[in-house]
């Protein structure tokens, strides 16, 4: 029997954020697939965009459409293989051009070298539902945090959003980003619905209703959470006769209030890098922001932009990263050229930087440690016939304290373990599989690699 996950019930746990980003028939929907398309100019679009992928593929096999899944889902490709070969076409034609092939037998930790391997904890979440899950080394689950939309936001709200909508986007079923407390209190966005802080048993502690999306950082030392939101509205120097989304990083207290916001858009257009206005498009989602980090001061000795208290971003729709002043809320570095559609720069305790480079490697995927003033590449991760590496859409990259590298593999629902000579030594694919012959997998949001005694007071039974 399949593990399907057709559950109606996360249909209608999709809900509160349609409301607030589409407001009227012909309002632009932001993807959330890290291509920095908007979807179709129609209030009742998904994230993907495109019609559902239903009928029968090349040789007459039947092919159910996996946006009609609740939750996130990519056609499972051939797990040995490490990806598809093939270019996909649009976002939500990825692996209909021709046919799909089977999830096959991988699934938890596949793979995994103790003695090379840093040990600790693996704080997994995906597209197959409300839910970010513990797992040890080995795979096995040690704790599970689950908590629908719906239980939030009521049922008439989601009936409201239903009738004006047609259909829930499927977005709204799944946490897009999740940060474990060593409490064992759980923060996760709902894309464009709400921030939700959990309690270790997922008891809701509190709640933030807005446009969150993509990606959260949580200050050690002041608890305050800061956040990438968006508004959709008209922005006539952009597009007269469309809605765009403008990104904002907004911060909240520890009790999830609003504190103040900072206008991506006007970080660039206020500051010396104006000129980044040339290559936005005209109107809809008009820089895709998909990461944010709070500097720690690493490099203020290189250059003051990268002070302590400013933010790194990344801007998937122009291939740029940059630097915000949070006082003058400005941007005061940036640097494209070297990646396409990336995602998750991050700045390592050796000064350098670590980045996830989608598809700017031949029209595949790479990691790479790098000078960001100098652009000088010290290590890198590069899919090739060997290793194959591959993902469209989002993807995640953490250095470890042994000095391996964890990557997640977003549209694959894998994530991997590299040492510095570039071999595996721990391998993931997510559990969950959906469709009548699991030929559906959850696409693998992230795996985040904790240390063994990062939860205070709490062991696991």
């Amino acid at each position: 029997m399949s593990r399907t996950l057709l559950i109606a019930g996360l249909f209608l746990a999709a809900g509160l954020g349609a409301g607030y980003l589409l407001a009227s028939r012909g309002a632009v929907a932001p993807d959330d697939d890290g291509d920095g398309r908007a979807a179709r100019a129609d209030a009742t679009s998904t994230d993907d965009g495109g019609d559902d992928d239903t009928g029968e593929d090349a040789e007459g096999r039947p092919r159910p459409g996996f946006r009609q899944l609740p939750g996130r889902w990519r056609p499972a490709a051939d797990a040995d293989a490490g990806g598809t070969e093939d270019e996909p076409t649009a976002i939500g034609d990825l692996g209909y051009a021709g046919g799909y092939e089977p999830a096959g037998e991988r699934s938890g930790v596949v793979f995994h070298r103790p003695e090379l391997a840093q040990q600790g904890l693996n704080l997994c979440y995906d597209g197959g539902g409300p839910r970010a899950t513990l797992v040890d080394m080995d795979g096995n689950v040690l704790h599970e945090w689950f908590y629908e939309l719906r239980d939030l936001i009521g049922p008439e709200e989601i009936q409201r959003i239903s009738e004006t909508f047609g259909k829930v986007p499927d977005k709204y079923g799944y946490f897009r980003r999740a940060h474990a407390l060593p409490t064992g209190e759980l923060i996760a966005i709902f894309a464009d619905a709400a921030v939700v802080k959990l309690s270790r048993d997922s008891e809701i502690v509190w709640s933030w209703l807005g446009n969150p999306h993509h990606d959260l950082w949580i200050d050690d030392e002041t608890g305050r959470i800061h956040v990438l939101t968006r508004k959709i509205k008209v922005i006539p120097r952009y597009a007269k006769d469309r809605e765009s989304a403008e990104d904002f990083i907004t911060i909240l207290s520890p009790d999830g209030e609003l504190i103040d916001e900072i206008s991506i858009l006007e970080a660039f257009e206020q500051s010396d890098y104006a000129s980044q206005k040339h290559i936005i498009p005209r109107g809809g989602d008009l820089q895709h922001t998909n990461t944010l980090e709070v500097l720690q001061g690493r490099l203020a000795d290189r250059s003051p932009a990268f002070a302590k208290g400013n933010y790194l971003i990344s801007c998937c729709r122009t291939d740029t990263i940059a630097v915000i002043d949070a006082k003058t809320r400005k941007v005061v570095w940036s640097l494209a050229g070297a990646w396409h559609r990336q995602h998750q720069p991050t700045i390592l305790e050796n000064g350098n930087m670590l980045l996830f480079d989608n598809r700017g490697h031949h029209n595949r995927s790479k990691v790479i440690e790098f000078d960001p003033f100098t652009q000088e590449i010290f290590w890198a991760y590069r899919h090739s016939k060997q290793t194959p590496f591959w993902t469209q859409t989002c993807g995640s990259n953490q250095r470890l304290e042994n000095g391996n590298t964890l990557i997640t593999e977003t549209d694959t629902g894998r994530a991997f373990e590299v040492n510095r000579e570039g071999k595996i030594v721990w391998e993931y694919y997510t559990p969950n599989r959906a469709g009548t012959d699991d030929e559906f997998i959850a696409t693998l949001f992230e795996v985040i690699r904790l240390p063994a005694d990062y939860f205070r007071d709490w062991t696991f039974e």
